[in-house]
């Protein structure tokens, strides 16, 4: 997304303007702004043109052609949407069929900057162990030289109510892998992996569809993601994180990256979480946090003597539930701190 920013008429910085755009229209936080462009669109209509550096001419290197990707070109009269002109609403693209000039390609709708509504999904990115945990002694046990890096994995699922066929799909950043010809059922997940030996030593891999290793790394520090078609077009792109709001236990302490709404805004970290088994689910269901039993429902900070801080556990289900051996901790370095004596068995308050 590029927004205006004119230094001679704003009297603040580039990230105070684009901080400030953004709450104005509510763009959410992790929505890129490319940049700043120059003075204004015209109200009373203009030309918007799109264009693609090429490779310089062999017998002019200093000339760079540029291709012309896309152009708009609108107007404030009809036949276009007058509600567009002054009255708080954009011009939104309906399609991008045919070219950016033609009237009925376009409508009137509330501005939401940086918003994308996505095409009907048939693949899902569902999980990312992209900082995985440091390999147990048993597992070096096996491979003295195996590191946290090779247990990475990606999890995709098919969200479309017919088979998809995955030959020619490929993740072209963050990892690089091309699917080999198979097909995905409906609701079947489908893993690719960093390292199929330390993967297999990990997990229980029996029942599950592991397409293959994919080249490079997950960043542990976040990165793009892309998944393209067989003609190199993106079906899914976004960015996960380590930071912020992204969940920090998935960064090296011991679980990964779930999504929890496939339909959902890839982009938003709530739409993400950190997995409640050890080392993640893949090739299975997320376990989500409706679903746990036993939840922490109350807590007292900072109590006033003769109070003392507390922590208050619940039980949801309709059965006792031995929670001895359990732990409770605040710390991501030490998931010890504290254990729940054993014989500790609770009913349903």
């Amino acid at each position: 997304m590029v927004v205006r920013f004119d230094p001679g008429a704003i009297p603040v910085d580039g990230a105070e303007t684009h901080t400030t755009f953004k709450l104005h229209y509510g763009t959410r936080p992790w929505v890129d702004i490319a940049g700043g462009y120059e003075g204004s669109l015209s109200n009373r209509g203009d030309n918007v043109q799109l264009l693609r550096a090429g490779d310089p001419l062999p017998e002019e290197p200093d000339l760079v052609p540029l291709w012309l990707e896309d152009e708009v070109v609108y107007e404030d009269e009809a036949p276009w949407p007058a509600t567009a002109d002054g009255f708080g609403y954009s011009l939104h693209r309906e399609t991008a069929d045919g070219w950016g000039n033609d009237v009925a390609s376009w409508t009137a709708a509330a501005a939401s900057p940086g918003s994308v509504e996505r095409p009907p999904d048939t693949l899902a990115i569902t999980e990312l162990n992209y900082h995985p945990h440091r390999p147990t002694q048993s597992e070096l046990a096996v491979d003295p030289n195996f590191t946290s890096d090779e247990f990475e994995f990606v999890e995709l699922l098919n969200v479309a109510g017919q088979p998809v066929e995955l030959g020619g799909i490929r993740l072209t950043e963050g990892v690089i892998f091309e699917f080999p010809a198979m097909a995905l059922s409906p609701g079947q997940r489908v893993v690719v992996v960093k390292n199929p030996a330390a993967f297999d030593v990990r997990y229980d891999t029996a029942e599950m569809l592991v397409a293959g290793q994919y080249e490079d790394a997950l960043d542990d520090d976040g990165e793009r993601i892309t998944l393209a078609d067989g003609a190199t077009q993106a079906v899914l792109s976004f960015r996960y994180d380590d930071s912020g709001d992204w969940p920090a236990r998935a960064d090296g302490q011991g679980s990964s990256l779930e999504m929890v709404d496939p339909a959902g805004d890839y982009h938003d970290p709530d739409n993400w979480q950190a997995s409640s088994r050890y080392g993640g689910s893949p090739g299975n269901i997320a376990l989500s946090f409706a679903q746990r039993d036993v939840v922490v429902n109350e807590v007292l900070a900072t109590g006033a003597p003769p109070l003392l801080d507390a922590i208050k556990l619940y039980n949801t289900a309709d059965r006792s539930i031995d929670i001895g051996g359990w732990y409770l901790s605040n710390s991501g370095d030490d998931y010890q701190k504290y254990e729940i004596p054993l014989a500790g068995t609770y009913g349903r308050a």
